[in-house]
C-alpha cells in the first residue's frame, strides 16, 4: 500500500486510541463493545482486509478470479435466502419484521447486495462482450454465473427494503453506462478518426451519436426495470409508500438522533467520546420528545458515518475520514481513467472492469453509510476493495529477484516470517473470540428456560474465552434480570453478581443499570437499587423505565 495511505491510517488509529482512553469506559471502548466491537478487535480486521486487497489483487491473476467467484457465490447464497424470506418463511429463525438474510440486518443485507451488484456489473458486461471465462474453459459458464449472481444481488436489494441501497443502484446503472461509453470510445477513437478521415476527411460523428442514443436507451430501460421491480416488490414498495408505519418512523427517528448528536459533538468537538462511547454519551442528550417518539431504544451509533466519525473522534477525525475517502475515490477514478486509455488487451480490459466495479462498490457503500451505521458484514468487503484501489503496482517476479537485492530480500523474508507468526496468533485470538458466541447464546437460552446454574456456567465459559469483553457481563445481567421478573429463584442474585461486574467497567451503561436495579430490588437490596436509580436519573431524567422503577421503590419504602 502507498505510504500516504499507511500514514493516514496509522495517524487515524492513534487518535482513536487516545480518544478511547479518554472516554467514559476506557477499557471497554479500547477493545470495542457489543454488538460490533469496533475497537482493537474489529478495526485491525478492516486494515488487514485492505492489506490483503492490495497484496493479492494488485496484479492480474488467479486472486482476482477467486474474488469474483467468492462474490458470485455470496450473492447467490444471500439471494437464495432472501428469496425464501420474501415469501414469509424464516430459514434462519428470527422474530424481526425485516430478517436481513444471511447478515441478519436488512440495511446490511441491502448494502452488501448493492455493493456486489456494482462490483459484478462491469465484469458481466465484459464477459458478454469479450467472453471473459474466469476459471472456466468456455465463456458461457462464466456468463451464466455472472448473470445469476448479478441478478440475485439486484433482487436482494429490493427484498431487503433498504431505500439507500436502491438509490445507489439507480446511480450505479448510468455510471456504468457512461464509463463503458467513454472507455470504448477512447480505446477506438484513433482508429475511428483514421477510418473516417480516409473516407471524407472528418471524424464519423454520426457513429458517436448513434452510440450515445443506444446507450441512453439502454440506461432508460435499465432504470425503468428497476422502478418496475421496486413497485412490484412489497418490501421495497412499502418502504416508500408507508407514510405512517415503520418506514416513516425510521426517517423521523434519524432526524431526531442526528439533532441530538449535534449537541453531543458540540460538547466534545476535539476528542469526541471515543470508539464505542456513543452508546453511553448520548443518553444525557435524550429529551422527553425522544422517549415519546423513539422509546427507550439504546443507540450505539448515530446511523450516519459522518456523525459517527465526528462523535467518535471529534471534528479532526471527521476531517480525516472525509479526506481519506475523497483521496481513495480520486485514486480509483484516475486509475479507471488510465486503464480506459490503455490498449485493448484482455488484461487491460479485465483490470478496467475490476477497477470500475471496485470504485462503484465503494461509492455505494459510502452513499448508504450517509444514513446507516458501519458493520463488519459490509466493511470487510469495502476495505478489501479499498486496498485494491490504492495499491501500488507490484514488481514482477524477475524484477524482485534481480541481482543486488539479496540483502533486501533477506530482510523481507524475516518481516514475512514475523508477519506470518503474528497473523497465526491473531487468527487464533479471533477464533477464540468467535467461539465465545456459542456459550454466550447457550447461557441466554438456558436462563430463559429457568436453568440458572447451567446458564451461569455458560456465561462464565464465555467470559473466560473473552476476558476483555465487559459486555458478556452485560448480556448475562439482562438474561438473569428477565428471569428475575418471572420470580425464578436465584436469578436476581445472579443478575446482581453479573451486573456489578459490568457496571464496574461501564458505569454509565443504562441497559446494565436497568437490569442491575431490577436484580437489586428483587434480591432485597432496595436501598442499593434506589441509590443506583437516583444516579442514573441524574443522567437520564426522562427515561420512563428509570422513572417508573424509582417511583415504585419510593412508594414502597415510604409506606414503611
Amino acid at each position: 500500500m502507498p505510504r500516504w495511505f499507511v500514514l493516514s491510517i496509522t495517524a487515524l488509529f492513534a487518535f482513536l486510541a487516545i480518544a478511547a482512553l479518554l472516554g467514559e469506559s476506557p477499557s471497554a471502548q479500547f477493545w470495542g463493545r457489543w454488538p460490533r466491537y469496533e475497537g482493537a478487535v474489529t478495526l485491525p480486521v478492516y486494515v488487514a482486509s485492505a492489506w490483503i486487497g492490495a497484496r493479492l489483487l494488485a496484479r492480474p491473476g488467479s486472486a482476482r478470479t477467486a474474488l469474483y467467484l467468492a462474490v458470485c457465490a455470496a450473492a447467490i447464497a444471500q439471494g437464495a435466502v432472501s428469496a425464501i424470506e420474501s415469501t414469509g418463511l424464516r430459514p434462519i429463525p428470527t422474530d424481526i419484521e425485516r430478517p436481513g438474510g444471511l447478515v441478519g440486518q436488512a440495511t446490511d443485507q441491502g448494502t452488501l447486495a448493492a455493493m456486489m451488484f456494482a462490483l459484478l456489473l462491469p465484469t458481466l458486461l465484459l464477459a458478454c462482450r469479450r467472453g471473459h471465462r474466469l476459471w472456466f474453459r468456455r465463456a458461457w459458464p462464466a456468463r451464466v454465473l455472472l448473470v445469476s449472481a448479478t441478478t440475485l444481488a439486484l433482487l436482494t436489494v429490493f427484498w431487503s427494503g433498504c431505500r439507500a441501497a436502491l438509490v445507489m443502484v439507480i446511480i450505479v446503472i448510468p455510471a456504468v453506462a457512461v464509463g463503458e461509453f467513454i472507455t470504448s470510445r477512447r480505446r477506438r477513437g484513433q482508429q475511428r478518426v483514421a477510418d473516417s478521415r480516409a473516407l471524407d476527411g472528418s471524424p464519423n460523428s454520426a457513429s458517436n451519436a448513434t452510440g450515445v442514443i443506444r446507450g441512453g436507451i439502454a440506461v432508460a430501460a435499465g432504470l425503468a426495470a428497476v422502478a418496475a421491480l421496486a413497485i412490484a416488490t412489497p418490501s421495497m414498495r412499502d418502504r416508500f409508500t408507508d407514510l405512517t408505519g415503520s418506514a416513516m418512523k425510521s426517517a423521523t427517528d434519524r432526524a431526531a438522533m442526528w439533532q441530538e448528536t449535534v449537541g453531543l459533538i458540540a460538547n466534545r468537538p476535539i476528542t469526541g467520546v471515543g470508539p464505542s462511547g456513543y452508546v453511553d454519551a448520548i443518553v444525557p442528550f435524550h429529551t422527553q420528545e425522544w422517549y415519546d417518539s423513539v422509546g427507550t431504544t439504546v443507540l450505539d451509533s448515530p446511523h450516519s458515518l459522518l456523525f459517527q466519525a465526528a462523535a467518535t473522534g471529534g471534528l479532526l477525525t471527521l476531517a480525516g475520514v472525509v479526506g481519506l475517502a475523497l483521496a481513495v475515490l480520486a485514486v480509483g477514478l484516475r486509475r479507471w481513467w488510465r486503464l480506459g486509455n490503455q490498449g485493448g488487451s484482455s488484461a487491460d480490459a479485465e483490470s478496467a472492469a475490476l477497477t470500475a466495479g471496485a470504485v462503484l462498490a465503494l461509492m455505494t457503500l459510502g452513499g448508504v453509510l450517509l444514513s446507516a451505521f458501519t458493520a463488519p458484514s459490509t466493511q470487510i468487503l469495502g476495505c478489501l476493495l479499498v486496498g485494491f484501489v490504492v495499491a501500488k503496482a507490484r514488481p514482477s517476479d524477475a524484477t524482485a529477484q534481480a541481482p543486488g537485492r539479496s540483502v533486501r530480500s533477506a530482510r523481507r523474508r524475516v518481516v514475512r516470517s514475523l508477519a506470518l507468526s503474528g497473523a497465526v496468533a491473531w487468527a487464533a485470538f479471533l477464533g477464540v473470540t468467535a467461539a465465545a458466541e456459542i456459550p454466550l447464546q447457550n447461557g441466554s437460552d438456558l436462563a430463559d428456560m429457568r436453568r440458572e446454574i447451567d446458564a451461569n456456567a455458560q456465561f462464565e465459559l464465555a467470559q473466560s474465552l473473552r476476558p476483555w469483553d465487559s459486555d458478556i457481563a452485560k448480556l448475562a445481567t439482562r438474561a438473569f434480570a428477565r428471569s428475575a421478573l418471572n420470580d425464578v429463584p436465584t436469578a436476581a442474585d445472579y443478575a446482581v453478581s453479573w451486573g456489578n461486574r459490568a457496571i464496574s467497567v461501564t458505569p454509565n451503561d443504562v441497559t446494565v443499570a436497568k437490569a442491575l436495579a431490577l436484580g437489586l430490588d428483587r434480591s432485597g437490596d432496595v436501598a442499593g437499587a434506589r441509590h443506583l436509580l437516583e444516579r442514573m436519573l441524574a443522567r437520564a431524567p426522562y427515561d420512563p423505565t428509570f422513572v417508573q422503577h424509582y417511583a415504585e421503590i419510593v412508594a414502597r419504602t415510604d409506606q414503611h
